[in-house]
């Protein structure tokens, strides 16, 4: 430990003594830039990439949900619902829980579902209770997996299975049936309280009927109600998630050409050129409410005004920020080499301060932990 605490006073020695070593303002500038520059680059690449201008909304009233993708088209859409799927239930009758109504030995039931049957056999012992008998007949369903699930039911010390089908639709209705024994009769699950049914709704004076109670009204335009009756949906372009990714963009633009200007001194001029090609953009911008002031872009509140217009948004804002967004990620890597450039120019790489940061500092943890 006393050994790392001389190394550590050495090297904090040799630190506070690097911004006199030569070059070392330049090293410094060129870093900061790098990675300004990097951050713009990233940043800008992922505007292009998320292909923000594509973003949509729906404004739905209370009775439905709407979800849209890129697929949809901005529009106002009209449909009227008549009937939501619904999945087919059935009740069993109460049955005092201790008490056997059963038949003993083994007893066969089927279930239907379409063209599907499936036999279920279950033995009933004089051991057995209501209960018992009730919840073999449901861990029998479950476990085939049919597409049925069966539960049992206390009701005020009285049981009762129910049956339910896992999906929507009339392609899953089903019927249960005793084929030996009591077992169905006597339990009654064979009681449907709920038919499957289909969604139906009229669109365009088109009928339409789908198994579930969702359905695509227009290519990326789902639509799920909760009611019945006549719906009118909007969907928009997200201004409000544009807005925040030309914010996003638009604020590393600014942090790179900061922090440009506070070290193109130390870098000389050829990087003012950088902050010339964004400034190229300072009245293009400026007509769709973003304008250039003391060096930095201000998004107006012309421009958030503007967001709101289908036509200004499509033809203005979303070309110009697309280009403007290209430009940053070019100017961005442009800047990036330059700065790597700039190390070899000026033969920083022979300066053995330059290894010194660039190679000896990854050792560090690893020369600390030799002398634990």
């Amino acid at each position: 430990l006393y050994t790392q605490n001389i190394l550590t006073n050495l090297m904090t020695q040799y630190i506070n003594n690097f911004a006199q070593m030569p070059n070392f303002d330049q090293y410094m500038s060129m870093s900061n830039v790098n990675q300004a520059a990097k951050v713009m680059e990233e940043t800008a690449q992922n505007f292009i990439n998320l292909n923000v201008f594509s973003s949509l909304t729906a404004n739905a009233p209370e009775g439905v949900t709407v979800n849209v993708n890129e697929n949809a088209q901005v529009g106002t859409y009209t449909f009227n619902v008549t009937q939501i799927a619904q999945e087919q239930q059935n009740q069993g009758n109460l049955m005092n829980a201790n008490n056997l109504d059963f038949n003993t030995g083994t007893q066969t039931f089927r279930i239907t579902i379409g063209e599907n049957s499936y036999l279920f056999n279950i033995d009933v012992s004089n051991s057995d209770t209501n209960e018992s008998v009730l919840q073999k007949i449901a861990q029998s369903i479950n476990e085939a997996g049919i597409g049925i699930r069966a539960a049992v039911e206390n009701v005020n010390g009285q049981v009762r299975l129910n049956l339910t089908a896992e999906n929507t639709g009339t392609n899953n209705a089903f019927t249960v049936e005793d084929v030996t024994g009591n077992l169905v009769t006597t339990s009654g699950i064979n009681n449907v309280v709920q038919n499957a049914q289909n969604t139906i709704y009229e669109y365009n004076n088109v009928t339409y009927e789908v198994q579930t109670r969702n359905f695509e009204l227009e290519p990326g335009i789902e639509i799920t109600p909760q009611n019945t009756g006549e719906f009118t949906v909007q969907v928009t372009y997200d201004t409000q998630r544009i807005g925040e990714e030309v914010e996003n963009l638009v604020g590393s633009i600014n942090d790179f050409l900061n922090t440009l200007r506070m070290n193109v001194t130390n870098l000389g001029g050829n990087y003012a050129i950088f902050e010339n090609l964004l400034e190229n953009y300072s009245q293009q911008l400026e007509d769709i409410g973003i304008i250039y002031n003391n060096g930095r872009f201000e998004i107006t509140d012309e421009f958030y005004q503007n967001l709101q217009d289908e036509n200004t948004l499509k033809y203005r804002i979303e070309p110009t920020i697309t280009r403007f967004a290209q430009t940053a990620v070019n100017t961005g890597i442009m800047a990036q080499s330059m700065s790597t450039n700039f190390v070899y120019n000026n033969d920083l790489t022979n300066l053995w301060w330059y290894n010194f940061l660039g190679g000896y500092f990854s050792y560090l943890p690893s020369f600390w932990a030799s002398f634990a």
